[in-house]
């Protein structure tokens, strides 16, 4: 080996191994720097491998950097990353590290690493949230472009599960007393589940239970006609509270006696809804509000309303909404129809 020097990054300061004819040496940081940068030249070629070490990234006291014999073929590793990311490359039988730094040098449209190897094996380094991970294995014999954000992607794994699960609300056929409530969970997932059955207008807990033959699927006869005073307009709330993989989250819909429901409840939707339509038509001028803008508007509001126990109220005000949106669209039209004048 003809040169065997490391630098601080800036140049303000270097060691020579060489001259010293040592091969360990004790590391002080400078005005808080801690990246370092090794050059190695080598017989005969005079070919120089660059080797940039950042001490922030180490805990141990001792940092092995790996220098080769002479007359050995290096291959260029090229790490990347779309933003600043730790990388540490490892020979994995001398323990030694050929880089470990950031990805802080522009290459093309990302940041590079520059590392090089030896035919052996070597281990690759990232972090995540200030705990060393390893990404991959890498064959120093081949010259390979890495894509770290890549490789940190493909190791998480993530599950999607497309199945899903429903709260149901039917008349009863055979009784107009009884709402048949039905519940399925296809993913099959359920640990624990509760469904609490709660009227509105007065206020009254009619039912809470956790006990069911199956967590996952159930059918409830529900009769309200044991209830004084329950009317077309008379709101019920169901709360379903489910755990799954340690998790507990809510379903809650409104239903009448009629089993119409919705998500949302009706008196909340038709105010919401109101309040859109008179402000959101009254907000900006004619030309604008009988445009895409008031078409907007009443889209917004006959969708709030859809999700809604359809009661008669609600489906008087979807009537109205509809009357606008079609009002509104029949004068955009006639402002852009061109016309011709003789």
């Amino acid at each position: 080996m003809s040169i065997a020097k490391v630098y601080f990054d800036d140049n303000s300061s270097s060691f020579d191994f060489k001259g010293a004819n040592i091969s360990t040496t004790n590391y002080t940081t400078l005005n808080s720097s801690t990246k370092l940068r090794f050059e190695f030249g080598y017989y005969p070629t005079g070919s120089i491998t660059t080797r940039y070490i950042d001490t922030s990234l180490f805990s141990n006291n001792q940092i092995r950097v790996c220098a080769n014999l002479d007359n050995v073929v290096h291959y260029e590793q090229l790490l990347i990353s779309a933003t600043v990311k730790q990388a540490i490359l490892k020979n994995v039988y001398s323990n030694c590290i050929v880089a470990g730094d950031y990805t802080r040098f522009a290459y093309q449209d990302a940041l590079s690493l520059k590392a090089f190897t030896i035919p052996s094996s070597y281990y690759l380094y990232t972090f995540d949230d200030g705990v060393q991970i390893q990404l991959a294995s890498l064959d120093g014999s081949l010259s390979s472009y890495v894509n770290l954000d890549t490789l940190d992607f493909k190791r998480t794994a993530y599950n999607f599960n497309v199945l899903t699960d429903a709260l149901t609300f039917m008349p009863d056929p055979t009784n107009p007393d009884i709402i048949i409530i039905s519940y399925l969970n296809l993913a099959h997932s359920n640990t624990a589940l509760n469904l609490k059955i709660k009227r509105l207008d007065t206020n009254t807990q009619l039912l809470d239970q956790s006990t069911f033959a199956s967590y996952d699927n159930f059918t409830i006869y529900f009769n309200y006609g044991v209830y004084a005073g329950v009317t077309n307009a008379t709101l019920f709330q169901a709360t379903l509270t489910k755990t799954a993989s340690g998790t507990t989250s809510q379903l809650i819909k409104y239903f009448n006696n009629q089993a119409k429901n919705g998500i949302l409840n009706g008196n909340l939707a038709c105010v919401i809804s109101l309040l859109l339509t008179i402000f959101g038509l009254s907000l900006t001028i004619s030309r604008i509000t009988f445009g895409w803008f008031g078409i907007f508007v009443e889209l917004f509001a006959i969708t709030l309303l859809a999700v809604a126990p359809q009661l008669w109220y609600i489906i008087l005000l979807e009537a109205i909404n509809v009357i606008i949106l079609v009002y509104i669209v029949v004068v955009l039209v006639q402002q852009n129809y061109p016309t011709i004048s003789s």
